[in-house]
Order: C-alpha cells, then sequence, then structure tokens
C-alpha cells in the first residue's frame, strides 16, 4: 500500500502534534510493508514569501505526484485557520482523482470558525468533512464538532493520539 501523508514541516525546529503524529506513525513497527511518503505543505519557517513560494512549489509537486505516482490513500494532518482551507485544495484534488481521503483533525477551534460563519462557509467547511472518505478524531469532543460541521455526513472515527503528552507518565 503507497500512502501520501501531508502535514507541516517536519524539519522545522518547532515541534507540533503534527509532525509528532506524523514521525510517529512513520517509524511504526504496524507500518512495516506501507509505504508512505510525506509531503511538505508549507515551511514552518521564513518569511511571507519564503512561506508562499514553499506552498505553491508544493502543490505543483502535489500534482505531478497524482499523475506519476498516485498513492492508494491520501492521509491529511488538518488544523485550523490556513490550514484547513490550504489542505483542503488537497482533498479535493485526491478526490478528483479518484484518491480516497482521510481527514485527520489536529483543530482546536475550527468549530468556532464554522458557528460564526455565513452559510456559504459553512456548506464549505461541511463539504470538506462530507466528501472525506474517513475523518480521525482525536477524541470524543472532537468527534462530536466534526458531527456538528458535517450536519452528521462524515463518517468519523476517534483515533486518540498516539504520542503521550510531554510530563506524561504512562507507568502505574
Amino acid at each position: 500500500m503507497h500512502v501520501l501523508m501531508l502535514g507541516g514541516d517536519l524539519t522545522a525546529s518547532v515541534g507540533g502534534g503534527i509532525g509528532t503524529v506524523a514521525r510517529t506513525y512513520m517509524g511504526a513497527q504496524a507500518m512495516h510493508g506501507v509505504r508512505i511518503q510525506y509531503h511538505t505543505t508549507v515551511a514552518a519557517e521564513g518569511s511571507r514569501a519564503h512561506k508562499a513560494r514553499t506552498m505553491v512549489q508544493g502543490q505543483a509537486r502535489f500534482l505531478r505526484r497524482l499523475t506519476i505516482d498516485p498513492p492508494d490513500l491520501l492521509h491529511i494532518h488538518i488544523a485550523d485557520g490556513p490550514s484547513f482551507w490550504r489542505k483542503s485544495t488537497y482533498a479535493r484534488a485526491a478526490r478528483l482523482a479518484g484518491i480516497p481521503v482521510c481527514l485527520h483533525g489536529h483543530f482546536t477551534s475550527l468549530l468556532d470558525l464554522y458557528r460564526s460563519s455565513k452559510v456559504v462557509r459553512r456548506q464549505m467547511i461541511q463539504r470538506v468533512f462530507t466528501d472525506a472518505d474517513v475523518v480521525f478524531a482525536l477524541s470524543t469532543d472532537m468527534q462530536h464538532q466534526i458531527g456538528e460541521m458535517s450536519n452528521g455526513g462524515a463518517h468519523v472515527h476517534i483515533l486518540h493520539n498516539p504520542c503521550p503528552p510531554d510530563g506524561f507518565d504512562p507507568s502505574p
């Protein structure tokens, strides 16, 4: 199986939840035999011009990948704000190419945006979730949020974060 995973810049000096989860999945024994390619959608550091250039180059690289070496699954780590809108374009392109899409939610305030938006923007958010083949939520609360934003139309499953939080001691 060939999985193309989208997310933030893994080379950034700043550690983030999406990067930590992505690195954990890519290094997991359970993924043995699964070809995972990671695709950065935007640079985490640098000027606005550098970030914009990285984003445009990333979109072009992604479209080439869809035609030259299409994945069996597109796994998108999706967050709030610009991340949501930027990655929704990748999801749409994959759907048009017939590639199944998995959204992996890492957001905290997307529901607030949804609730405060006008009808057209709400419909756009709803469509991102309902068009996905599966949506992974990190918690029951997030599952309920996605349910509200998709008007119950998303296929949502809880997939808890595989990384223990800093300072958490899982021992008894």
